[in-house]
Formats: C-alpha cells, sequence, structure tokens
C-alpha cells in the first residue's frame, strides 16, 4: 500500500519458527537452543517507522551452555511486543548439568 509516496506495511507472521535459524550464531558462543518459538507477530504503518506488536512464546525449549556444562530444561517463556517494547510476561526453566 502506497499512501504520498509511503509504503504502509500490512504484515502478519503466525507459526512455529525453530530455534535452529539461531544454531551457528549461537555456536560460535558456544551455547545451543533446541525448540521452537510460537510466533504471532503484525507490522503495521509506514515503511520508515512501522508499528510492531504481538505475542512469542515457546515451551519445552532447552538451552545448553558447552563450556560449562550447564543447561536450562524445560524453558517456558512468553513475550508480548507493542509501544515499541518487549515485555516479558513469563519465563521458567530448569537447571541441570
Amino acid at each position: 500500500v502506497t499512501t504520498a509516496g509511503t509504503t504502509a506495511l500490512v504484515l502478519d507472521f503466525n507459526g512455529k519458527v525453530p530455534f535452529s535459524f539461531l544454531a551457528s550464531k549461537l555456536a560460535a558462543q558456544g551455547l545451543g537452543l533446541t525448540g521452537t518459538a510460537n510466533v504471532n507477530v503484525q507490522v503495521r504503518g509506514p515503511a520508515s517507522s512501522p508499528v510492531i506488536g504481538g505475542t512469542v512464546s515457546t515451551s519445552g525449549a532447552r538451552l545448553i551452555d558447552a563450556r560449562s556444562g550447564l543447561a536450562v530444561n524445560d524453558i517456558a517463556a512468553d513475550v508480548s511486543i507493542g509501544g515499541g517494547v518487549a515485555r516479558v510476561n513469563r519465563l521458567t526453566g530448569t537447571l541441570s548439568t
């Protein structure tokens, strides 16, 4: 959509995103992350200053620090996005060695 020469964005992202897309960046830091994120995000407004809102959540994810041997199992998180802020509403996990 174009209004007065400015492109207006109307984008919806909804579905499961595997954390494997972060594998190479995390591996360079000695970290591993398995599981998926459930994404429901909307982008609206002009391309020069879009408004982003929605939610991202996960359950049953696992984070491993290969250098220390520590792991966090059963990670559950709920994050809401809006007003230029990402708010962590819930973040839980179980430490394991």
